[in-house]
């Protein structure tokens, strides 16, 4: 098992503890293998060694993804300069206009609570209103801001790939690119 270790200098370093525990990837992942569906014949079950390694392998370059994501959205720092007010009429459109006005893109997590949040008032007496009329502008903001920065900062990306191996063909939607910004 890979065991975290700081050191003095904030750094950290990875070390495997084998005696005690294998680094087994399955343990964090609750999704089984998907079945395999054949024309007419309904679910045909897979049984065989090679089918399980590659969704092992599979898996393991998910975690790896997600990973190189986290660790990008790491490096990109908070804008610190925000004196702008962006008019808005939902939180996903708050959030396409601050990445377009910052040239940064926002977390995946971040992504998706925009969306939740729009999803909450639909079916309401204001969800015709627009946002910035019972909102601020700049408490908006600074709420997308302050979200973004715990997800940047604090989220395991085993955590993510977890998130992502639920959701195989919809995840892409809500990673913005790294270098459109």
């Amino acid at each position: 098992m890979l065991r975290t270790q700081i050191s003095l200098q904030n750094q950290c370093t990875l070390t495997s503890d084998s005696d005690t525990e294998s680094d087994d990837l399955s343990k964090y992942f609750s999704a089984l293998v998907p079945p395999r569906y054949t024309k007419g014949k309904g679910v045909e079950e897979e049984t065989s060694s090679q089918s399980a390694m590659g969704w092992k392998e599979d898996l393991e370059s998910l975690v790896r993804r997600a990973e190189m994501y986290q660790d990008y959205m790491k490096e990109i720092e908070i804008p610190g300069n925000r004196g702008s007010v962006i008019p808005f009429n939902t939180w996903q459109e708050l959030a396409k206009s601050m990445k377009q006005l910052y040239k940064q893109p926002l977390h995946y997590l971040t992504n998706v609570q925009m969306k939740q949040w729009d999803k909450a008032r639909l079916d309401t007496e204001q969800e015709q209103v627009p946002m910035d009329h019972f909102v601020h502008p700049a408490k908006a903001e600074a709420t997308v801001w302050l979200i973004e920065e715990i997800h940047r900062q604090n989220t395991s990306h085993l955590f993510l790939a977890k998130i992502w191996s639920n959701e195989p063909l919809n995840y892409h939607a809500f990673v913005d690119p790294f270098y459109q910004y």
